[in-house]
């Protein structure tokens, strides 16, 4: 699974928006949107803060897609 596709199965996952996590990334939203689209690419500075934006159980979740490339049942 890539980045773009697991970050936007996390944020349906937990109910997130990019306004949220802008906000706690410092990550402008529009930025965030097109990235979860796979319209835009990050540097991996960015993509760090993106991640860490994200609540402690949904960078595990990120993560476990990242390395499984598969939804877990439960979170």
């Amino acid at each position: 699974m890539d980045f773009h596709t697991a970050f936007k199965v996390t944020l349906e996952t937990f109910d997130l928006k990019a306004s949220e996590i802008s906000i706690k990334s410092g990550v402008d939203a529009h930025e965030i949107s097109k990235f979860k689209n796979g319209r835009k690419d990050f540097t991996s500075k960015k993509l760090a803060k993106l991640i860490q934006g994200l609540p402690e159980q949904a960078q595990a979740y990120f993560w476990s897609l990242m390395m499984t490339g598969k939804r877990l049942v439960s979170c």
